[in-house]
């Protein structure tokens, strides 16, 4: 089964654009779209040496006996995101962004009939 990711960017005028993330975070488009994968699957959290906020989270859900939930730091990313292209000194007024809504579709093949079966969606209001 296959994962599709789709962004929604909500402005404060009530409009919905698209924003590919490379302008968002100025790097290549491939490390942007491996970066919200590895942020879905929790990787920044499997790893030898995570960062102290990451073992602080692992840390609280063990003491309050939950598990980590699917995408648990996809909020922190959306957020980065649109803080970062909110505080860009280029942005006209226009689209400055109130929200961004990431929805992630799976695709389980043979069939192109059932592509976007929808998975998870996060909403974040900035």
């Amino acid at each position: 089964m296959q994962d599709g990711l789709y962004a929604k960017f909500n402005t404060t005028k009530g409009e919905i654009i698209e924003i590919p993330a490379i302008k968002i975070t100025d790097t290549l488009a491939g490390r942007n779209h491996m970066m919200v994968y590895y942020t879905v699957g929790n990787r920044s959290l499997k790893i030898k040496s995570p960062h102290p906020n990451n073992v602080r989270l692992l840390v609280q859900r063990e003491s309050e006996n939950k598990n980590l939930y699917l995408g648990e730091r996809i909020p922190n990313l959306l957020k980065s995101w649109g803080e970062s292209y909110n505080n860009h000194s280029g942005i006209k007024t226009k689209y400055k962004l109130k929200s961004i809504i990431l929805k992630q579709y799976k695709w389980p093949g043979k069939s192109y009939t059932n592509y976007k079966i929808p998975g998870q969606q996060w909403e974040v209001k900035l």
